[in-house]
């Protein structure tokens, strides 16, 4: 859908700056942003390295758990031991960087 109508409004200095500010940090244009929040859209800011690091950790705990799942299933209990061995190492060290930095 083209857009072709124009809305005027006035704001003050400050209000503009900070429009201009938010739409930035959304990595929207000040028009996108403005019909976004005038349409009650939920504005989301992009993803930080962070948490693009913990989504791709979960991921990978997300595959381990089905593997695991499927392993159950078969009924082979050797792999499965050795398999949650490996997760819950995997856990571990994660949680210990996030405790400790290391």
């Amino acid at each position: 859908m083209s857009k072709t109508q124009i809305i005027k409004i006035r704001v003050s200095l400050l209000d503009k700056e900070l429009i201009k500010i938010n739409a930035k940090k959304a990595e929207l244009s000040v028009s996108q942003f403005m019909i976004d929040c005038a349409l009650r859209r939920v504005i989301l800011p992009p993803p930080s390295e962070e948490r693009i690091s913990a989504y791709t950790e979960l991921s990978k705990f997300h595959r381990n758990f089905t593997y695991i799942s499927n392993l159950i299933k078969n009924r082979n209990m050797h792999e499965v031991e050795l398999e949650v061995s490996k997760v819950s190492q995997q856990l571990f060290e994660h949680l210990e960087f996030i405790k400790n930095g290391k």
